[in-house]
């Protein structure tokens, strides 16, 4: 009787840690006047495919950035703090982490492009090491009035 409960318990605490955080909701007084558009853009790639990216702009979760997939977010001019966090499964939280400072300016667009790639495999005592690089890449656009 004891195992069951002890399994369901487990089930219930592993499904709780699956769960992705609140999004923020949007300003509605933000509009072109006042504001910019960050647009993220995850090319799609056999190299950390399995791997989600929560997004988070100044500590406020916008979205989750799954293999090939876009989110796009009005934001507030100024100094922005960016974070990519791992996380695999659909919410296990993993220990990678990526993170871009940008200074955002009114009137501009921001594409955001992420991409992975290899940059060494090894082979030590059996067992194979593969090293990745992380490339993220900003293009800066002025927005017609």
């Amino acid at each position: 009787m004891r195992l069951p409960l002890v399994g369901a318990l487990f089930f219930v605490a592993f499904l709780a840690g699956c769960a992705s955080p609140k999004i923020n909701p949007v300003d509605v007084g933000l509009n072109k006047s006042n504001s910019s558009v960050l647009y993220f853009q995850r090319k799609s790639q056999f190299i950390n495919g399995g791997v989600d990216y929560w997004v988070y702009v100044n500590d406020r979760y916008i979205g989750v950035l799954k293999d090939g997939g876009n989110l796009e977010r009005r934001v507030e001019p100024g100094n922005m703090f960016i974070l990519f966090k791992a996380v695999e499964f659909g919410g296990i939280p993993n220990f990678g982490k990526e993170e871009l400072r940008l200074d955002v300016e009114v009137g501009y667009d921001y594409k955001i492009l992420m991409g992975f790639g290899m940059d060494s495999i090894g082979i030590y005592g059996g067992l194979v090491s593969v090293g990745k690089t992380t490339s993220i890449s900003v293009n800066k656009t002025l927005v017609e009035k």
